[in-house]
C-alpha cells in the first residue's frame, strides 16, 4: 500500500483475538480481498479500526447489501489520543457499489475456493 488509501474488494472477513505483533491480547479484524492489481491479499486492523469496519458492516446489513458487492475503500485518519495526547492512526472505511459484470466475475472465482479456506463469506448466496 503506498499512500494513506486501500481499495478492497472483500470476499471474507473475521475477527480473530491473540497476541499479534507484540500487542496485548486483543481482537482483531482479518480482511481478504482483491487489490487494485487483482491480487488475493489479506490485512489486520484492530481497536478504532474494526469498529468503524463494523459500524460500515452494520449500515450495509440495513441496506441488504452484501459487502463484496461493491469496493470497500480504507483510509487512514491521524488521530491524538485524548488520555495521552499521543498521535496514532484510524482507519474509516466507505463503499461504492461494484458493476454487474464485476460481482459476477467475483462470484465465479469466490466459487473455485474451498469453504474452508474462508471463514466469512462477504458474497450473497447464489441465485
Amino acid at each position: 500500500m503506498l499512500g494513506k488509501t486501500l481499495n478492497l474488494e472483500i470476499l471474507a472477513f473475521r475477527k480473530i483475538q491473540d497476541e499479534l505483533f507484540a500487542y496485548e491480547f486483543q481482537t482483531w479484524l482479518e480482511i481478504i480481498f482483491i487489490d487494485a492489481q487483482n491480487i488475493i491479499s489479506h490485512i489486520l486492523f484492530k481497536t478504532e479500526s474494526l469498529d468503524n469496519f463494523d459500524e460500515l458492516v452494520l449500515e450495509l446489513s440495513e441496506r441488504k447489501v452484501a459487502i463484496a458487492c461493491g469496493t470497500v475503500t480504507a483510509q487512514m485518519q491521524s488521530r491524538s489520543s485524548r488520555t495521552n495526547g499521543t498521535n496514532y492512526y484510524a482507519v474509516e472505511f466507505t463503499w461504492q457499489p461494484n458493476p454487474p459484470e464485476r460481482i459476477e466475475e467475483i462470484k465465479a472465482f469466490a466459487k473455485t475456493i474451498p469453504y474452508e479456506a474462508l471463514t466469512v463469506y462477504a458474497l450473497p448466496e447464489a441465485a
